[in-house]
């Protein structure tokens, strides 16, 4: 019953995390330049729809398919997605480092994405248990 809960909530942080990309999106990240080598490209935008993409197909994919594959995807998911914000911020990926703003939507999203990662750990671990007859199900 637990792994139910759990599962439902995991799959409601990768549907607000998504969204939240989304929203961002719409908001004007889609039409943010990014200089590389001297020329400018739109990098960003496509990438936060990347991630939208993403985010619903792997809830989805936990929702509906019991196997240990989209929990992992959703634990790299949610780790990445938080290590790419944090890492464009301090070191600055598509450009110079923009201040580490925390504004509803990051703290949202960043939110959403920890529980992403230890939602998906726990069930790994509950999984793994369970499969080798440790705790009964």
């Amino acid at each position: 019953m637990v792994s139910i809960g759990l599962r439902g909530l995991l799959v409601a942080a990768l549907l607000v995390t998504a969204a939240v990309h989304l929203e961002r999106w719409f908001a004007g990240y889609r039409d943010i330049p990014t200089t590389i080598g001297g020329d400018q490209y739109l990098v960003l935008g496509p990438l936060f729809l990347v991630n939208v993409v993403a985010g619903a197909a792997i809830a989805g994919a936990v929702a509906f398919w019991q196997h240990w594959l989209p929990l992992l995807a959703a634990a790299a998911f949610g780790a990445g997605t938080l290590g790419a914000f944090l890492l464009d911020r301090l070191v600055g990926v598509f450009g110079p480092s923009a201040a580490l703003t925390w504004n509803a939507p990051e703290v949202l999203a960043a939110v959403a994405e920890l529980v992403c990662v230890v939602c998906a750990v726990v069930l790994l671990v509950q999984r793994r248990r369970i499969r080798h007859g440790w705790i009964r199900a």
